[in-house]
């Protein structure tokens, strides 16, 4: 009897588990948007606490525009659907203004409902707690994604999306409550978005964009936008034809549409009431072409560095030093070539809107932005953050030469942009960047197996996040 094809099966098998990607242990779907969610949420919490913040301190989390314009404005929206009132109107500025307006841009978080089981003295830890939650929120999104881009339930998947959720622009614009919302469906979105070029269900689409469009508009402003650049990368990957192609751009615009129509009766008073404001008249592009020089912005990709938030300031783009080094190990992988092109494409366009002062005017919908700069930065993170997952489990595939290639690229630009990031910065960077690559130089070789060398990297992911943090409250907490 022959056994030659079992013994080629056996082969095949034991190839495969030596070549195993890395990997903790698979979840169900329920415990693991769970972990997604809690782990930024406690990351948070211990940040907060260590960093003096009420309850464990005199510090508070509604600082700058927080405490003087967003929580005026919830503690009257819960004034008013608690003891009655017009959410048309408002007198508790000047002589009055619109106050739907105000509620289509500050207070549309459906979150924002809690507070009125809230006794009033209670509210501002109430809000502490709302945008802690947010914060998770956007882990768990982040994981719902990843989920179904990986087609995997990995717990990996519960660390990295923890790396987005916090990531330097969130954590750096957190106090700003009222976006938090929409920048945690964005991963929804995106996800509906995929499934409706791919012939599914419009469902996640439709009801993920009307829900960012509802919370904020100007958030889902920047989210429409990415759409149009994602479609374009899932219908290029797909290898749709023509007509294809035709058919399915066709029906992202009519479910959009219909998404939009849904919460009209908010976006059509804010809309009119923009031509109000300060910000119409300042519509100009100007003379100046560049906000900054390439290396300067570069330099924000790396981590250990407090987030930005005023007028020429850099962006906030730092999500982790392993998602660099993924970046570079998925280029010179083996994916198809129209995949990283696209990939790579879509991270420079978004980089080259924040140095192009053009794309950035359009970015904003004709106008800058007062303070704050650079508010879509979270689409940077993200889609660095879903590519270095990518890479993440395709590392059986990795060669030696592109984990060194990698590390090395990283160490010398940390090294090269000293005057951009400062000695402690390029410090810990070239450190952190070097135990991600020791640990997969060690996988590679096979001197770990999978399952140590996930949960490493993956120990090492949670301390930075947690650093992230750290250096995203110890910018705020000097405006408490």
């Amino acid at each position: 009897m022959d056994h030659t094809p079992e013994l080629k099966e056996q082969e095949i098998i034991k190839e495969k588990k030596e070549k195993e990607s890395p990997s903790l242990f698979e979840f169900r779907t329920g415990p693991l948007l769970f972990l997604s969610f809690f782990l930024p949420f406690f990351i948070c919490c211990v940040v907060y606490a260590a960093a003096g913040f009420y309850p464990f301190g005199d510090k508070q989390i509604l600082v700058t525009d927080f405490w003087h314009q967003y929580y005026p404005m919830v503690c009257e929206l819960r004034e008013k659907l608690l003891h009655g009132g017009s959410l048309l109107w408002s007198w508790h500025s000047g002589l009055g203004t619109n106050f739907l307006s105000i509620v289509a841009y500050y207070c549309a978080s459906p979150l924002n409902l809690l507070t009125l089981l809230l006794p009033t003295g209670a509210l501002r830890m109430g809000l502490t707690v709302i945008v802690l939650a947010k914060i998770g929120l956007c882990g768990l999104t982040c994981a719902c994604f990843l989920c179904q881009m990986s087609r995997k339930k990995d717990a990996s998947i519960i660390f990295f999306s923890c790396l987005w959720a916090l990531c330097a622009c969130i954590m750096g614009y957190f106090w700003n409550i009222m976006w938090l919302d929409s920048i945690a469906l964005f991963p929804l979105v995106l996800l509906g978005t995929s499934r409706l070029i791919r012939g599914g269900s419009p469902a996640c689409y439709m009801i993920a964009l009307s829900l960012c469009l509802f919370c904020n508009y100007y958030i889902g402003l920047y989210v429409c936008i990415a759409v149009v650049l994602f479609s374009i990368c899932v219908t290029v990957i797909c290898r749709k034809g023509l007509r294809a192609a035709v058919g399915a751009f066709l029906r992202m615009l009519i479910h959009s549409l219909l998404s939009i129509s849904a919460v009209a009766v908010l976006l059509l008073p804010a809309f009119l009431s923009l031509g109000t404001t300060y910000s119409a008249a300042n519509n100009s592009v100007g003379s100046a072409l560049w906000n900054g020089n390439a290396f300067q912005f570069l330099s924000c990709i790396f981590p250990y560095q407090s987030p930005n938030f005023v007028d020429g300031a850099t962006p906030n783009l730092a999500c982790g030093c392993i998602c660099p080094v993924l970046f570079i190990i998925y280029l010179t992988g083996k994916k198809p070539l129209r995949e990283k092109i696209c990939a790579g494409a879509l991270l420079f366009f978004l980089f080259f809107s924040f140095l192009f002062r053009p794309l950035d005017f359009l970015w904003n919908g004709g106008h800058y932005t007062n303070m704050i700069p650079f508010r879509y930065s979270f689409l940077f993170s993200f889609f660095l953050v879903a590519i270095a997952y990518r890479a993440f489990c395709d590392l059986d595939r990795a060669r030696l030469w592109q984990i060194l290639a990698a590390g090395l690229f990283i160490c010398v630009a940390a090294v090269a942009m000293y005057a951009q990031m400062g000695r402690v910065t390029v410090i810990l960077s070239v450190v952190t960047a070097a135990v991600y690559v020791l640990l997969l130089v060690l996988y590679e070789r096979r001197l770990l197996s999978a399952r140590p060398a996930c949960a490493a990297i993956c120990i090492c992911i949670c301390v930075e996040a947690a650093s992230a943090g750290a250096f995203g409250i110890s910018r705020s907490s000097s405006y408490s």
